[in-house]
């Protein structure tokens, strides 16, 4: 029987379908139910069977108007939205994706309509896609949508040029061009009049952006002075910046480099002649964004001569400054703090200014490094790790400055440890110095001593040893302030107070590991015990053994005229207290009862002789040296610190003590790396 094709039958056959396709317009199930499908199939079955171009087609207009309307209706909820981009934008973003799933619960349904052949010979290709991509795309130009969306987009580009950019608006900016480049480059767009992504991109996009740097240069019609073309150029470059985030993140990296070249190249022109006269004036009043905007333009227009013009005029800066400093006193300490500081203050340069271009740091180094690691004499140590390690370490001791202060002055000389040739000779420096401050508790706060301890990688100080034991010490002393706070709640009344310091030995670097035991007794004894007790019973898997050399304590005399009260180390405190009930005794008994080594007893006699509280016949400690108390003791002031160190050996070890320690650390260093 021969088909017919008149309207109404069309008609009869698209009321069948119309209810399913705007139940599947309007759902919001991501599938869509069996039912539907099962009647959608047999209206499909009932459109093959009247198969011809007339009906097709009739068929083919529905869709549209039907899929018109719902576009339509979804841009209807985008009302109220005109003065907000950002929820514009993503609105835009979130309905657009959600008609791309409609299209596609369409698409699955008219599946048996795919590759359909025409009997005339003619291919249908017009799925159901791009039917819904040229309902958007009508909608949109009928609507006035794409004007109210350009806008939007414009206005987030104001947004991230005030620099309010954030990933947020970023990711809105590149999915609404992404979907904008769908819906204006199909190739079933051949409408006359219909424009092109590209086109709709220059237009209502690009033409606003140029336009504002126009506005700049039209402030100043004529350029006279250098301000003026600073001005200028900061202000073009400031825009440019901006632009090239947003354009090199919604486009491409290329993009976004043949747009500043451009831009740059047009504007900077006519600039270039005055800036260029004023370079030197720009490095001498510290005109750090005019240099920076240069930087910049160098950077995308330059063939590579402006550019070495500016290299050029920081090495000559930097190379005189450094001689300059050199001059002065070489191999003093202010001028390794000078240099130090002159580093640190052209790294830092080169770091926001020049964006840590190799170029500039290389120079840097180059200059500042073979002054830095100068030495005295061809057989002479270099002094300066040694002095900059001293540098932060008085700096770690000030009282007048506030934290914030000292943090910002470390900044100052820190970062001059990546040019020092004797990296592990500072580095040892440092770890003896900072052990000293916690051991002494001369550091200001453990805060500020863990804010130095984060800055070392900054310097790029590698040595993970180091730093693992700077922070090993610094938990010793937080261990030991909760220990010692228990055992000042727990003291039941001792007449005195007790501190205790407790120090991993292989992270502190103390000269002396001399744990000799004393035989103590009385109330040192009851309170050594109880510290061990308390300390036992929350860190138990830490053995505490006493280093008496680095104990001090203070007794009190009063044998003399006058009471004094003694500050001294546990080993001169037990030698002073067998005293008690003797006024004379011999070397050998001293040595005997204490069981003290005889180099160190040898030491602490001496200090307490030189001290004056005792008098030692003949004055040579040897099984003959007799000592006795000195019952006419006095001292201008009441309380008296006795040194650890004799006299005639205190200078001498002052001065040769660190030094040994440094240098006996770094042979050991060196040795256990070669095994």
């Amino acid at each position: 029987m021969e088909n017919t094709t008149n309207q109404s039958n069309f008609e009869d056959i698209w009321a069948l379908i119309e209810p399913d396709v705007l139940t599947i317009l309007l759902s919001k199930k991501s599938v869509a139910s069996n039912r539907l499908k099962h009647s959608m199939n047999s209206t499909i079955r009932k459109i093959l069977r009247k198969c011809d171009q007339e009906f097709i087609e009739f068929i083919y207009e529905k869709a549209v108007d039907v899929l018109l309307d719902h576009v339509r209706n979804i841009m209807t909820s985008f009302c109220g939205m005109e003065n907000d981009c950002c929820l514009f934008v993503s609105n835009f973003n979130k309905q657009w994706a959600l008609f791309k799933k409609t299209c596609n619960k369409l698409a699955q349904l008219h599946k048996p309509t795919e590759g359909l052949f025409f009997k005339w010979g003619c291919y249908w290709s017009m799925g159901i896609h791009n039917i819904g991509l040229i309902a958007w795309h009508d909608a949109m130009t009928k609507e006035d949508f794409q004007e109210y969306l350009m806008s939007a987009l414009m206005d987030l580009v104001h947004k991230i040029r005030r620099g309010e950019q954030n990933k947020e608006i970023l990711n809105d900016m590149t999915q609404a061009l992404e979907n904008l480049s769908v819906i204006y480059s199909t190739e079933f767009l051949n409408e006359p009049g219909d424009i092109t992504y590209e086109d709709l991109l220059l237009e209502e996009l690009f033409e606003p952006v140029m336009q504002t740097y126009d506005e700049i240069e039209d402030i100043y019609s004529e350029i006279n002075e250098l301000d003026d073309a600073l001005r200028i150029m900061e202000n073009i470059v400031k825009l440019c910046r901006m632009d090239k985030v947003w354009i090199e993140a919604v486009f491409a990296e290329d993009v976004a480099n043949s747009f500043s070249s451009d831009i740059l190249e047009a504007y900077f022109e006519p600039l270039k002649p005055t800036i260029l006269r004023n370079l030197d004036r720009l490095f001498e009043e510290d005109r750090h964004e005019a240099l920076s905007s240069l930087y910049f333009i160098f950077k995308y227009i330059n063939d590579g001569v402006d550019m070495e013009k500016l290299t050029s005029k920081f090495d000559s800066i930097v190379q005189s400054e450094t001689n300059e400093i050199a001059s002065k006193s070489a191999g003093t300490d202010q001028v390794v703090e000078a240099l130090a500081k002159l580093y640190s203050k052209m790294c830092n340069m080169i770091k926001t200014i020049f964006r840590g271009d190799i170029t500039f740091l290389d120079m840097l180094k180059k200059t500042v490094a073979p002054i830095l690691n100068q030495k005295t004499g061809p057989n002479s140590p270099c002094t300066s790790p040694e002095i900059l390690a001293k540098l932060l370490d008085n700096l770690m001791r000030k009282e007048d400055l506030a934290e914030s202060e000292i943090m910002e002055e470390l900044d100052r000389i820190g970062p001059a440890y990546q040019i020092l040739l004797e990296k592990d000779f500072f580095e040892r420096f440092h770890i003896l110095l900072t052990a000293k401050r916690l051991r002494q508790k001369i550091h200001r706060s453990l805060k500020l001593e863990e804010g130095l301890l984060q800055r070392l990688p900054e310097w790029e100080m590698g040595d993970l040893t180091l730093r693992c034991n700077i922070k090993a010490m610094i938990e010793d002393v937080q261990i030991s302030n909760k220990v010692l706070e228990r055992f000042n709640t727990m003291k039941n009344g001792f007449g005195y107070v007790f501190t205790a310091q407790v120090m991993k030995s292989q992270a502190w670097p103390i000269h002396s590991t001399d744990n000799t035991k004393i035989e103590l007794s009385g109330e040192l004894k009851v309170a050594l015990d109880k510290y061990e007790s308390i300390h036992n019973h929350f860190y138990n898997d830490r053995k505490l053994i006493w280093n008496y050399l680095h104990s001090t304590g203070e007794i009190q005399i009063n044998y003399s005229n006058k009471p004094y009260l003694l500050s001294m180390n546990t080993y001169q405190m037990a030698i002073m207290l067998l005293f008690e009930k003797n006024n004379h005794l011999g070397f050998t008994d001293i040595k005997e009862t204490l069981t003290i080594p005889e180099e160190t007893l040898v030491d602490q006699l001496a200090c307490l002789v030189e001290s004056k509280l005792l008098f030692a016949h003949p004055m040579v400690f040897n099984d003959t040296c007799q000592l006795s108390l000195n019952f006419e003791y006095s001292d201008a002031k009441t309380r008296v610190q006795i040194p650890s160190i004799p006299a005639h050996r205190e200078e001498f070890i002052e001065k040769t003590q660190d030094t040994e320690i440094v240098l006996n650390s770094k042979v050991f260093h060196r040795e256990g790396c070669n095994r």
